[in-house]
């Protein structure tokens, strides 16, 4: 719905070919498919690039990116940002391409708004009311994946959340954790909730799976983060994941919040430390340099609209929307470090 629009690329062997060719673009890895992320409601440019930097300096994988000036059909069209979408490659998640007869398979699924991708899953989470959204299969493709694949993913993603919506969800050996990488959950929980994520674990949400691996996350779609929701003006002193698919319910486990909490304490002194997170900021806006004004030669009209519901949140000038995503940075972060700790008032077990 946006007029700045959004574009998914593939290169081709040759015109008129199904075969996809590998290309290594911009000096990312060789794939033979990209977004490319029009910034629009984001008029410092800047979210997804900055949220993916820190990703990568924390996960096990995070989408690269790369700016660039798009031109279609040789009109000029602005900065984008070129970036890999969440897909199994050599550059990429390096997934398993053969599964097993059993159906067992490597996978990705994405959870998204109801009826925006093709059949979803029925899974436990689902089915019991106990989710909201539908979880969709990306990988392997709508063209490889086999039934029984289908039918092995359903059972993996319920076996999973049965024993994070049972009772005993918070034992170590029989819940929820022997499923899912720890770690991957929960440094992606503390990213979502820093950029104080509204669509955190309910849209844009990626989970991956290595043959025979556990459950683990990566990031996706943060032009919405950091108080530039469209709908409404973001709360500063919330927890985003407390109505977050999976999440809502992982918080209530001490080991798991023990496990955030260290965590976080220890990010806040590296790739968390607001120094280091402005920095990221300041380097993004020379790395821009002249092509802002470009830019905004085209959308700057939309400095006069209002596109964020909420009072004051319609900034006039793209310093202003710099300054703005600062002060959010910083505002966010004091409030994280006096209150994150506040989780374990929502624990209804203790450590097992």
């Amino acid at each position: 719905s946006f007029d700045k629009r959004q574009y998914r690329i593939k290169f081709y062997k040759a015109q008129g070919s199904s075969k996809e060719k590998q290309c290594s673009l911009l000096g990312m890895g060789s794939n033979s498919e990209w977004v490319l992320n029009g910034p629009f409601l984001d008029k410092t440019l800047m979210r997804n690039h900055l949220i993916y930097t820190l990703g990568r300096e924390i996960l096990e994988w995070a989408p690269d990116n790369r700016y660039a000036e798009v031109f279609v059909d040789g009109i000029y069209q602005g900065v984008y940002l070129v970036v890999e979408p969440v897909t199994s490659g050599e550059t990429r998640l390096r997934l398993s391409k053969f599964g097993l007869l059993s159906g067992d398979t490597a996978y990705i699924v994405s959870r998204d708004r109801i009826g925006s991708a093709g059949e979803p899953l029925r899974v436990y989470g689902k089915t019991a009311g106990k989710t909201n959204n539908d979880l969709y299969i990306d990988y392997p493709t709508e063209k490889d994946l086999t039934d029984s694949q289908r039918i092995w993913i359903t059972a993996d993603i319920s076996r999973f959340e049965k024993a994070l919506y049972s009772d005993d969800f918070s034992d170590r050996q029989g819940g929820y954790a022997q499923y899912i990488d720890m770690d991957s959950f929960a440094d992606c929980y503390i990213l979502n909730e820093v950029a104080m994520n509204h669509d955190m674990g309910n849209l844009s949400t990626y989970i991956y799976k290595e043959l025979g691996g556990k459950l683990q996350m990566t990031l996706w779609d943060y032009n919405n983060c950091f108080d530039n929701y469209q709908w409404f003006a973001e709360d500063y002193t919330a927890f985003y994941g407390k109505d977050a698919a999976w999440f809502s319910r992982m918080l209530q486990d001490k080991n798991f919040v023990d496990r955030v909490m260290a965590r976080y304490k220890e990010l806040r002194k590296t790739t968390l430390s607001e120094e280091h997170i402005l920095s990221v900021i300041g380097d993004t806006g020379t790395e821009l340099g002249p092509a802002v004004e470009r830019n905004f030669a085209v959308w700057g009209y939309t400095f006069d609209m209002n596109l964020l519901t909420g009072q004051g949140r319609d900034l006039t000038s793209y310093g202003d929307a710099v300054k703005q995503l600062r002060d959010a940075v910083h505002t966010r972060l004091d409030f994280l470090d006096e209150h994150f700790a506040d989780l374990y008032e929502d624990c209804v077990t203790e450590e097992n």
